[in-house]
């Protein structure tokens, strides 16, 4: 992976926004429906 400043800030958005996603993550058996626009399931 190249280390420019610009990846850095992304992965660093990208971590944050994992642990904000696993806070609000429903139960495995939903993960589909996500993936495929689970907006439904909110």
């Amino acid at each position: 992976m190249p280390k420019n400043p610009s990846f850095k800030s992304v992965s660093k958005k990208m971590k944050s926004f994992k642990q904000k996603y696993l806070k609000y993550k429903p139960v495995k058996k939903n993960k589909k429906a996500i993936l495929y626009g689970g907006y439904n399931t909110v």
